[in-house]
């Protein structure tokens, strides 16, 4: 009797499995989009996004480019800037300057220095009239 229940079951299930298979293959007959239109559109996505992916990488690059580009050539203008005061600020103004970097982290005395070091190149001030910001 159990073996009799249990091919009974097992009858019921695989008409079960086959009706669930029919189902699935009566509905992807009757959707209006076919499995290759999802499969071309997924594969048409993957590639859009790496796309995407790699335009987004190349504009990273040339931003940290550009970035790096900037870095240096306000690091050449500082240096610039260092080496024109170092040349033209006397020795008097170069250590005023140091001392009020040291306490305070800036100094004013570098502003005005440079100030009065642009008027004398531009000839609006004399070197006299520059007090002891120059040499």
């Amino acid at each position: 009797m159990e073996v009799a229940e249990q091919q009974r079951q097992q009858k019921i299930a695989e008409e079960q499995r086959v009706a669930a298979q029919q189902a699935e293959q009566k509905k992807e007959e009757e959707s209006p989009v076919s499995q290759e239109t999802i499969d071309n559109y997924e594969a048409n996505q993957a590639e859009t996004w790496a796309e995407e992916a790699e335009i987004e990488e190349q504009l990273n690059k040339e931003e940290e480019e550009r970035l790096a580009k900037e870095q240096a050539e306000q690091e050449a203008y500082e240096a610039q800037i260092i080496a024109e005061q170092d040349a033209n600020f006397s020795d008097e103004a170069k250590e005023q300057i140091q001392k009020e970097i040291d306490e305070e982290g800036y100094s004013q005395t570098s502003y005005y220095c440079d100030q009065v070091m642009t008027a004398v190149q531009r000839g609006d001030m004399t070197k006299e009239e520059a007090g002891g910001c120059l040499k």
